[in-house]
């Protein structure tokens, strides 16, 4: 497990972000999961897993800098602390094919594809897992915040 941090350091002036009234009514300890497949493409198989994961940390960072809430702490029920400290990126690796997983799908295995969002987690807001199967095809696992979502 490693931490991606935003590319860029959040403004002082955005480093508090106010949770609406709504949010704030949402428990604390809600993730929503959620698990996107790509399949194995011809035209990238020369790609190898170690320049697919360098290229979705760098997108990730990137796309943290804009997203910044999300790589920042709960504070309190109102508020969140945008202070850059990063999100939990997992890899694991699939001793599948993805075809065998999507065919005859089952909530214990796809739930292993999502990161664990357990009361000692930290107060992430945002996990992802990049879960690279035999076929080369790819899951990548994401568990965000209801409240911050």
């Amino acid at each position: 497990m490693e931490f991606i941090k935003p590319s860029s350091k959040t403004p002082d002036r955005l480093r508090t972000f106010r949770l609406s009234m709504l949010d704030q009514f949402t428990p604390p300890s809600s993730y929503a999961p959620l698990i996107l497949y790509y399949s194995h493409d011809e035209s990238t198989s020369n790609v190898k897993q170690a320049e697919t994961s360098s290229l979705l940390k760098r997108s990730l960072s990137d796309a943290l800098s804009l997203y910044y809430p999300l790589a920042g702490r709960m504070t309190s029920e109102s508020s969140l602390d945008c202070n850059d400290q990063g999100i939990d990126f997992l890899e694991a690796r699939v001793d599948a094919r993805l075809s065998e997983i999507l065919e005859s799908p089952q909530v214990e295995v796809l739930t292993q594809f999502v990161p664990s969002t357990s009361e000692g987690s930290g107060g992430f807001l945002l996990g992802i897992q990049s879960n690279y199967f035999h076929c080369w095809g790819i899951a990548i696992g994401i568990s965000i915040s209801h409240r911050t979502a």
